[in-house]
């Protein structure tokens, strides 16, 4: 049981390609539903359009309409999984959180949501700003956003998607990286998967 909270944790080859393995495997997961998703999208939205009009015109309408969303759903999930492999190891200092409030949809049917960002300053100077979606106001501790604070020092594993903390002292629980939940900082094995926990 490791009881130094303060330092980054020096991962052997074998231990890093586990965890990032986990990641991959998680991106692969994302990847097939997006395959499956696209076209019951396609199929949805024919049928549904088909279903309130007989003519030809309606039908076509409807395979347009079901064509044009999911390439904007495919274009949406390239973005993002190309950030993703664009993402690089690095090590800096939260500089600023900060929430707000977002809305979506029309004016009869408007969903609130909540748009939380951290600002780090790497070693090298560099401003990093990331963000992650809510529908809570409130941060919870079981986030990124909620796990940390500014004045944070922090190593980002790119490949694990992980933010390490440099101190730790200060905290009862901590996110695994294999699972993502935060479970107890004590052990050196995460309780709820067995993966190894990224601590000194």
């Amino acid at each position: 049981m490791s009881t130094n909270l303060i330092g980054y944790k020096e991962l052997s080859e074998i231990q890093r390609v586990e965890l990032e393995g986990n990641t991959k495997q998680k991106k692969r997961k994302t990847m097939l539903l997006t395959m499956l998703i696209t076209p019951i999208i396609l199929i949805a939205t024919f049928q549904i359009v088909a279903f309130f009009t007989d003519n030809l015109g309606g039908h076509l309408g409807a395979l347009t309409i079901g064509i044009v969303l999911s390439i904007i759903f495919e274009i949406a999930f390239a973005v993002k999984i190309l950030k993703q492999f664009l993402q690089r190891d690095f090590e800096g200092e939260v500089v600023k959180k900060n929430i707000k409030r977002k809305t979506t949809g029309s004016q009869d049917n408007v969903a609130v949501y909540y748009r939380q960002s951290v600002v780090f300053r790497t070693d090298k100077g560099k401003k990093i700003k990331k963000h992650w979606r809510s529908d809570y106001k409130e941060p919870s501790p079981h986030t990124w956003y909620g796990y940390l604070n500014n004045g944070d020092k922090v190593r980002f594993h790119a490949k694990m998607d992980y933010y390490e903390k440099y101190d730790k002292s200060g905290d009862s629980k901590i996110p695994c990286a294999k699972c993502g939940q935060h479970v107890d900082i004590k052990p050196d094995t995460c309780l709820k998967c067995g993966a190894l926990l990224i601590k000194p």
